[in-house]
């Protein structure tokens, strides 16, 4: 039985139905985190050890999301969210891997990963938030923190510390950009406003 509330005379009840697509229907697994669709129509997705899946209609594709010697080291991926720039380029943020490029256009896979040594690398392994901003910049918000890429593939890490004007804390949950510019980000002690270059 369907139920609807009408605030107006004008509302109609229109059928609606949900078709349930499952591991019977060829999903590799059915744990699904996040889902995008492509400017082709393809509908992407990530998943708990099938990685990143496209789905186009009929038949599911696995991507790889590491490199084959990772694959070899690390055994399974958890890819939870996924991020479709303008390009057209597949963002996949892993649990515990990093995060994955996928070019658009070539299909060329790119690995970001954290390095102690390299202070301008990936701030954490766990990747949980991706947003793109107006000006073309993607922010990768994890465990330990953000990071901004620039459109030339310049890497900044924006540091925790609210004393120096970082994080609050180096947990982050969700990003966004408000039509002001400014950046939002979610975080483990709560809301930040971020203004800057």
């Amino acid at each position: 039985m369907l139920f609807a509330l009408c605030w107006t005379s004008l509302c109609t009840l229109a059928d609606e139905t949900f078709k349930r697509i499952g591991v019977d229907d060829g999903l590799p697994n059915a744990t699904i985190y996040s889902i995008t669709q492509d400017q082709t129509g393809f509908i992407w997705m990530t998943s708990t050890n099938s990685g990143l899946l496209r789905y186009d209609g009929y038949q599911f594709s696995e991507f790889a999301v590491l490199t084959e010697q990772e694959r070899k080291q690390q055994g399974s991926k958890d890819v939870g969210i996924l991020l479709l720039d303008r390009q057209q380029n597949i963002w996949a943020g892993t649990w515990g891997y990093g995060l994955s490029r996928i070019d658009g256009k070539t299909g060329q896979l790119s690995r970001y990963v954290m390095d102690k040594n390299d202070p301008s690398s990936l701030a954490g392994m766990q990747v949980q938030a991706l947003m793109e901003d107006s000006k073309g910049n993607i922010w990768v918000g994890s465990t330990g923190g953000i990071n901004r890429i620039k459109p030339d593939g310049h890497i900044e890490r924006i540091a925790a510390g609210a004393s120096n004007g970082g994080l609050a804390h180096s947990r982050v949950w969700s990003i966004v950009e408000s039509l002001d510019g400014s950046i939002w980000v979610a975080t483990s002690l709560g809301l930040q406003r971020w203004r800057g270059i």
